[in-house]
């Protein structure tokens, strides 16, 4: 599906360009004379472009992250860069977060040895948990995605935390242990696995994740820790 999307969603963006580059040289040196019909009809078509090229560029760039985000079972490799991982799930997740501010704060962050479709898909499901807290209380809510260099027992690491400023993680939820099929949501709609998806690639990795409990925060907050140079079997 991605590349049936990609390839036509390429040739559009090109065209929007090339059009561009066409219509521009229709201007007159001297430019049209202010509000005349010519002006104002040209002026119409440049903005038409404008938008044509920014619509058919989120084209390409949700469907280049989402091709990414569907390769969930590459193999482990160095170059895994956090924010970039991060820009690449929120793009996917667009749709969701209309409506909510998305804060991202990364420290300079080294690179990981890892399966980075697993990483996008470890956020992503964080990330959906954020979403479904604050849309419970709030049509505009606030998730904040942050990353740091953390060391754990001498070993070097990255640790991202993600918050929310929803109702906080329910107890049934911290007690579970992120078993699967556990979920506060109605099960119809929810399996309860995102939490347990997530512990697993975390402990592939090497990693740690848990609810750190916090006054400082009201909502939320998830902690994970993944190793930096791990190499994978």
């Amino acid at each position: 599906v991605a590349h049936d999307i990609g390839n036509p969603a390429t040739h559009i963006s090109g065209c929007v360009q090339s059009f561009r580059t066409m219509v521009e040289k229709l201007e007159p040196a001297g430019g049209f004379v202010a509000n005349t019909s010519d002006a104002q009809n040209y002026g119409q078509v440049k903005r038409a472009c404008s938008k044509l090229e920014e619509e058919s560029s989120y084209i390409v760039r949700v469907n280049r992250a989402l091709a990414r985000y569907g390769r969930i079972d590459d193999s482990a490799a160095p170059g895994t860069n956090i924010p970039q991982v991060t820009e690449q799930v929120l793009c996917v997740l667009a749709s969701r977060l209309r409506e909510h501010e998305v804060v991202c704060e990364f420290d300079a962050l080294p690179e990981l040895t890892a399966k980075s479709g697993q990483i996008s898909q470890l956020l992503a499901n964080l990330i959906l948990n954020a979403i479904d807290a604050v849309d419970s209380v709030s049509i505009a809510g606030r998730i904040v995605v942050q990353a740091k260099v953390e060391f754990v027992e001498e070993q070097e690491g990255v640790t991202l935390t993600v918050q929310d400023n929803g109702p906080g993680i329910p107890e049934l939820i911290r007690r579970s242990g992120f078993r699967p099929f556990v979920t506060t949501r109605n099960p119809a709609k929810w399996l309860g696995i995102g939490l347990s998806i997530a512990k697993r690639i975390v402990e592939e990795h090497g990693g740690e994740i848990g609810f750190p409990q916090s006054t400082a925060v009201s909502g939320g907050f998830v902690r994970v820790w993944l190793p930096v140079g791990r190499s994978h079997g």
